[in-house]
């Protein structure tokens, strides 16, 4: 009896050479297609909805965006790939962190013909719920944590299970013994390994997993296989060797006796979702925590449930805790406590802190799903009436959020980004015109920065989003630049506008 249940879709299914007899091949075979896609992507922008119908208001247009998704030649895999592509010039010689994470995608909402999609499509973790996951690759760079575009996506799907209690027992143990590849567990590495492909030229590459990556095969595969750094926040109490002390137990017994080196106040970003590891709603209030840390260096004993006992990890990994103190913990939450695992050499107490912050990091990857679902594009709700149709516009929703998360994170002007790595020049010229308008009479109303940097055009996208403008004001995220892209390609598509004084 066939246990899988895991059969990714993902770009290293796709080859983007050209064909016997051709010199290049255009994007999805066709030159109309590939210019489609295109102009779809800037109406997706435009627009900052999934629902097809409301990206024009030509009907032949809509007729168009339907025609595009619902296209046999359009393919998962190529649409991942055009979607999840970075320039080498923006990844050569850098220090890069690519964060890792998954979420499902429910084709619960809607007409009633979504039920029927429970044999066609596969299910939720639920076991009942029509839908699909995806696992994206965010690429940023580590010191400035500017998002650089998306390394790879992952698109997977679960049949539904029809065995008793008994009988899944039985298939989750035959699953274990199955390749990594072949279990969903796999899917961390998969990401991982044409997204280290794309990175080639970078001087250093860092996955960061949270729990769902706490595996001792995708440490094994980063580091051998890859030959790449990882920092994952683990969850299993693991066996394991101090390596200065020269003594073995688990992690929590190991740490135990070290003492705490350092402690900081560290900014905590609210949290309010569902826990992928314990299932439970999280609640997290927004504050300046009081973090204690320790670290040790350790090496990992091999599990008894290794299948691959000549190939075990021998490199030195540093262990790292981090607890907060009761000082700053609000009434009836949980303190935070953070156990995480890296390849880094962790000697310091400023590299120390250095891999909690790329940790924290991870948020920018949540934003990246809250832009592509409900608060942002609403994929979930996009009335299409074809969940491949749908499995399409979720990846291309990907793409736009990572175009919001971009301009976010460049809002300060800290770190100089070429202008025209996002506009071209007749953008460029509506952003002028665009500037002097929304520019008040007073230096606190004027964009600060420099006119042939990202930072500038995302001081004018954020005004066009709602924002005010006061250096004192709350600094402009993702949703408002989502807004202020959909307003500006508006304006640069839809209407002839005088913006002369």
């Amino acid at each position: 009896m066939d246990y899988r249940i895991f059969y990714p879709t993902s770009s290293r299914d796709f080859d983007p050479s050209p064909g016997p007899g051709q010199r290049y091949r255009q994007a999805f075979g066709d030159l109309r297609l590939s210019r489609r896609y295109e102009d779809l992507m800037d109406r997706f922008s435009t627009r900052g909805t999934s629902v097809l119908h409301q990206w024009s208001d030509e009907r032949k247009e809509v007729a168009a965006a339907y025609r595009f998704v619902s296209n046999d030649r359009v393919g998962l895999e190529e649409l991942i790939y055009q979607s999840s592509r970075i320039a080498e010039e923006q990844i050569r010689g850098k220090d890069l962190q690519v964060n890792l994470d998954r979420s499902s995608f429910s084709l619960k909402s809607g007409g009633t013909f979504r039920a029927d999609w429970v044999q066609e499509v596969g299910v939720l973790e639920d076991n009942r719920t029509a839908g699909f996951y995806l696992t994206p690759a965010l690429v940023l760079e580590r010191h400035t944590q500017h998002c650089l575009g998306l390394g790879d996506i992952l698109l997977h799907t679960r049949p539904q299970s029809q065995l008793s209690r008994q009988e899944n027992s039985r298939a989750r143990a035959e699953r274990a013994k199955l390749p990594l590849a072949q279990k969903e567990s796999g899917a961390w590495i998969l990401v991982a390994a044409h997204t280290a492909r794309q990175l080639e030229t970078a001087r250093r590459v860092t996955f960061v997993i949270d729990q769902g990556g706490d595996s001792y095969e995708v440490f094994d595969y980063v580091l051998r296989q890859l030959k790449q750094d990882f920092l994952i926040r683990v969850k299993t109490d693991r066996r394991a060797s101090h390596r200065s002390k020269a003594c073995q137990g688990r992690f929590s017994e190991l740490l135990a006796d070290q003492a705490w080196c350092s402690v900081r106040l560290v900014p905590i970003r609210p949290l309010n979702h569902i826990s992928k590891s314990s299932g439970k709603r999280v609640l997290r209030q927004k504050r300046e925590a009081c973090l204690a840390i320790r670290f040790i260096e350790v090496t990992l004993e091999r599990p008894g449930s290794w299948l691959n006992p000549q190939a075990s990890i021998d490199q030195v990994l540093s262990l790292i805790e981090v607890r907060e103190q009761a000082q700053t913990v609000p009434l009836g939450e949980e303190p935070i406590h953070w156990l995480l695992l890296t390849s880094w050499k962790v000697e310091q107490i400023q590299t120390a802190w250095a891999a909690v912050e790329a940790y924290q990091g991870r948020w920018h990857i949540e934003q990246l799903f809250r832009c592509s679902k409900k608060q942002g594009l609403n994929v979930e709700s996009s009335q299409l009436r074809d969940p491949q149709s749908i499995m399409k516009l979720a990846i291309m929703s990907l793409k736009v959020s990572a175009q919001a998360l971009q301009l976010t994170q460049v809002r300060d002007g800290q770190e100089f980004v070429p202008l025209e790595s996002m506009f071209d020049n007749k953008e460029q010229e509506l952003l002028e015109k665009l500037n002097a308008k929304l520019s008040g009479k007073t230096e606190k109303v004027r964009n600060p920065h420099q006119p042939d940097s990202l930072a500038w055009a995302a001081w004018v996208i954020a005004r066009l989003g709602g924002w005010k403008g006061y250096a004192s004001q709350r600094k402009p995220g993702p949703i408002t630049m989502m807004r202020g892209v959909q307003r500006f390609y508006d304006l640069y598509f839809w209407t002839e506008v005088d913006f002369s004084p």
